[in-house]
């Protein structure tokens, strides 16, 4: 189990629910050739990270990018990853959730997306970074907006630009689209509530109505209920989180859901959840984590799903750099770095640089 510390989970007040990104470190990177390489910092500790030439698949596969858990990524994962996304020409990039520290960035992350990985589709999923300041103090962007709302504004539909359909639900973030060589891909959000809800119908009668499709495969925010990663999952809710754990899975493996994609955990983990092959793909320059059994490694990566029509073949692709291992974030202090809050500074609080 991964220990946690106990938060005070206070409604925030709405008057400080005001855009940040004007006071911190958000700067929007400048675009990058395809194929060259990506300078990661400023000054005398700039380093430099080669874009490995990734192999573009033969015509009867297509690739698929992974990972989630970017917030203070100060090593530029996600740059190298959209880089690398784009130059192997894949079919799109799913995203598991915590681009940022808060909402407050969103746009930030948005721009790196179009400067980095356009044309390539960006699939995302929603965190609780993205829900909730820091990832744990709730509250609002403004008087009556929702950060959920915010989201699907800059990243889904029409509006989003980068290749995400819309959201089945208003208030929530969940979609189903086709893709390429017959994958069909669920979105789920277990961030907004920390469960399903009545998403799980909606998913049941999704798989019903796309039975014949190639491949389905499912992605949230936090792994399931009963995983290797153990507490920092669907348990953080309880009775509600094991019991809508128990019946995804039933539902997934009724309607034959292939892989299951997750992050929410600052590592790379692989195991099976009743007979599914489940991938927990935290490493995309949030620090890490400890493992907590023998089915994970502690490293910055991204997956790659190869895929034909018969199959999918799964990779785990390190990080040619060096990242902020030794950083610590929210979960290792009383409070946090105010990088990309979505509130102004208190004036109790004093950044430290």
């Amino acid at each position: 189990m991964i220990a946690r510390p106990v938060y005070n989970r206070r409604e925030m007040p709405r008057s400080l629910a005001v855009a940040l990104c004007s006071l911190v470190a958000c700067t929007t990177p400048a675009p990058i050739k395809s194929g060259g390489p990506l300078v990661i910092g400023r000054g005398p500790s700039a380093t430099t990270v080669p874009v490995i030439d990734a192999p573009r698949r033969p015509p009867d596969r297509v690739s698929y990018f992974v990972g989630g858990d970017s917030r203070g990524d100060v090593a530029g994962v996600v740059k190298w990853a959209f880089a690398q996304a784009k130059q192997a020409g894949a079919a799109g990039f799913i995203f598991l959730g915590d681009m940022e520290w808060s909402w407050g960035c969103d746009d930030h992350f948005h721009q790196e997306a179009l400067d980095y990985l356009a044309p390539v589709p960006l699939l995302p999923v929603i965190g609780n970074h993205e829900v909730q300041l820091f990832g744990f103090l709730k509250g609002r962007v403004h008087a009556g907006v929702d950060p959920q709302r915010v989201f699907q504004k800059t990243f889904l539909g029409e509006r989003g630009g980068i290749g995400a359909p819309a959201s089945h639900y208003p208030d929530r973030v969940a979609y189903a689209v086709d893709l390429p060589k017959g994958l069909h891909l669920v979105v789920l959000d277990n961030a907004t509530t920390g469960t399903f809800g009545d998403q799980l119908d909606w998913l049941d009668d999704d798989l019903s109505k796309h039975h014949d499709a190639k491949h389905k495969v499912v992605a949230m925010h936090k792994p399931l209920a009963g995983g290797c990663v153990g507490g920092h999952s669907m348990e953080e809710s309880g009775d509600a989180g094991w019991n809508d754990s128990k019946r995804a899975l039933a539902i997934f493996k009724k309607r034959g859901v292939e892989l299951i994609l997750a992050s929410h955990v600052h590592l790379f983990a692989a195991y099976q959840q009743e007979g599914i092959p489940t991938y927990v793909s935290g490493g995309l320059g949030a620090h890490l984590v400890d493992c907590q059994c023998g089915d994970c490694l502690k490293f910055h990566h991204m997956l790659e799903l190869d895929v034909s029509d018969e199959d999918i073949q799964v990779s785990a692709i390190r990080f040619p750099g060096r990242g902020g291992e030794d950083g610590g974030d929210d979960e290792h202090n009383a409070f946090p770095d105010l990088r990309c809050a979505g509130v102004p500074v208190p004036a109790r609080v004093t950044l430290r640089r």
